[in-house]
C-alpha cells in the first residue's frame, strides 16, 4: 500500500493540539486530506480542547505522545521524500 499521507496529518493535529507553540500548528484545511471517519475523530479530539484534558500521568504522557508523534512525522516526512521527484 502506498503513503496517502493520513497518518502524517493526524500527527501534525496532534502535535499541534498538544503544543502549537512548540509544536507548529495545523491548517483545518488539511482536514480535506484525510478520510472523512479520520476526519471526525480529529474533530472530536479538537472539541476537547475547552475542556483542558490532559492524559492521566501529566509530563510522562507528554512525553511520550510527543516523541511518537514526532517519529510518526519524520517517518512519513522520509518516506514522501523518496518518492517524490525532484
Amino acid at each position: 500500500k502506498g503513503d496517502t499521507g493520513q497518518s502524517r496529518t493526524v500527527a501534525n493535529f496532534l502535535l499541534a493540539w498538544w503544543n502549537a507553540g512548540s509544536c507548529g500548528g495545523f491548517d483545518l484545511t488539511d482536514l480535506w486530506a484525510v478520510d472523512g471517519e479520520i476526519a471526525d475523530d480529529m474533530v472530536a479530539v479538537a472539541l476537547l480542547a475547552p475542556h483542558d484534558v490532559h492524559p492521566e500521568d501529566g509530563a510522562a504522557a507528554e512525553a511520550e505522545i510527543a516523541a511518537e508523534m514526532a517519529r510518526k512525522r519524520v517517518r512519513t516526512a522520509n518516506a514522501t521524500a523518496e518518492v517524490t521527484p525532484r
